[in-house]
């Protein structure tokens, strides 16, 4: 916001597309899950379950506690929804659950948040819960990543981080509980590119 305020040019433009980049925000965040898919159906992208049970159950509690809180997040309608739909994958290709002490520690969290959210009444509260439970909940699926780079496709992921710069440029009234969503899912996304990627370095050095 700082940056926009010392830019006014650039400021006027962007602030006056949010309906343009919420837009962007739904068809590209949407739009990274087919790739994945279609990786995963291929045999080409070996994910992690665990992780993306979290995400799921993660994503569609935090859309509803968006909502319940007055607003709207085209992203996480994306993301709640394509979820689903590569779980459903998963399951039809019988992919290995790969569960680990780590990952029934971080579905036990993400169970714990929403058991928080529930006795507190409070949307917001539930969201930020929810948030930290995704980072801890991320961590199984960040681990295995940097040691198998090669089992995930960059692409999607790039699509992903898009989409999250798009849904911080589609917000019209910054505040705390406005950005924080896209800012975390930022920061799963832009290490998930980074270690990814590191297998196309890898290869340029040999």
């Amino acid at each position: 916001m700082y940056f926009l305020e010392l830019n006014p040019v650039l400021g006027r433009k962007l602030m006056g597309n949010h309906a343009l980049f919420a837009s962007l925000a739904f068809a590209v965040s949407a739009g990274a899950y087919f790739p994945y898919v279609r990786n995963i159906a291929t045999g080409r992208t070996r994910p992690t379950l665990s992780s993306w049970i979290s995400w799921w159950i993660l994503d569609t509690a935090i859309l509803v506690s968006i909502i319940a809180a007055g607003g709207m997040s085209w992203q996480m309608v994306a993301y709640a929804g394509g979820t689903c739909v590569v779980l459903g994958v998963c399951v039809y290709k019988k992919a290995a659950l790969g569960w680990t002490a780590a990952d029934s520690f971080c579905i036990g969290m993400v169970i714990g948040a929403m058991l928080m959210w529930y006795y507190s009444s409070n949307p917001q509260i539930g969201m930020l819960l929810c948030l930290l439970a995704a980072l801890i909940g991320s961590f199984p699926f960040i681990r295995n990543v940097r040691k198998t780079p090669h089992a995930e496709a960059i692409l999607p992921w790039i699509m992903a981080a898009v989409g999250s710069v798009c849904q911080l440029l589609s917000i019209e009234q910054w505040s705390f509980s406005e950005i924080v969503t896209p800012v975390v899912w930022l920061m799963v996304q832009l290490p998930a590119v980074w270690y990814i990627s590191q297998r196309y370095w890898r290869t340029a050095t040999i």
